[in-house]
């Protein structure tokens, strides 16, 4: 493993997760612009995400979340392209940010799936009939099209492609780390 190796694939992936998020980030936005009919009325999403008649608090606050970390996560791969053009970084300083980035994407994407899920089980009730879970009505075709389900489960499969890509930065960061640590040690013998 060289350094122009995992510069260069530092930069395709931080290139990447720039444009992941940003995708994912409009994505939350047009979501929540996005109709659907209850009961013969068109009603926004936002409107059922954020109106304290149809959901509790916590959900409105979950997704407040979702949007902030994406926001986050997009910093975070502005600073993962701006660690991969720089070339004063030594490689045993440069292993550690790599892994730590990867363990940094495997947490943080942990932390993202169960605000997803907490989200996903929260109870929706919609007089006078419906009172269910916002997975159950965002994945019923006769409510939601399959446009908006499509753009929700986005959001999970970036999530779930960033916990590979945590798995694999930590695995590439590692193996660096301790590859330019036993060629230090046999130097210093």
């Amino acid at each position: 493993m060289d350094r122009e190796g995992v510069l260069k694939w530092l930069k395709i992936f931080s290139i990447g997760f720039i444009i992941l998020y940003l995708l994912e980030i409009l994505d939350l936005f047009f979501f929540g612009t996005m109709q659907i009919t209850v009961e013969s009325e068109q009603k926004f999403v936002a409107n059922l995400i954020f109106s304290s008649e149809f959901t509790d608090l916590s959900s409105s606050i979950l997704y407040i979340f979702l949007i902030i970390l994406s926001f986050v996560y997009l910093t975070f791969s502005v600073f993962l392209l701006r660690l991969a053009l720089k070339q004063n970084v030594e490689n045993i300083r440069l292993s550690k940010m790599v892994l730590m980035v990867g363990l940094i994407f495997l947490a943080a994407n942990f932390i993202k799936l169960f605000y997803l899920y907490m989200i996903d089980n929260s109870i929706v009730s919609i007089p006078p009939s419906i009172h269910s879970k916002f997975i159950e009505i965002i994945y019923n075709f006769s409510i939601t099209p399959l446009f908006i389900a499509i753009m929700w489960l986005y959001i999970s499969i970036v999530a779930s492609t960033m916990i590979i890509s945590g798995l694999i930065f930590g695995g590439v960061g590692l193996q660096w780390f301790l590859k330019l640590n036993t060629e230090f040690r046999k130097a210093k013998k």
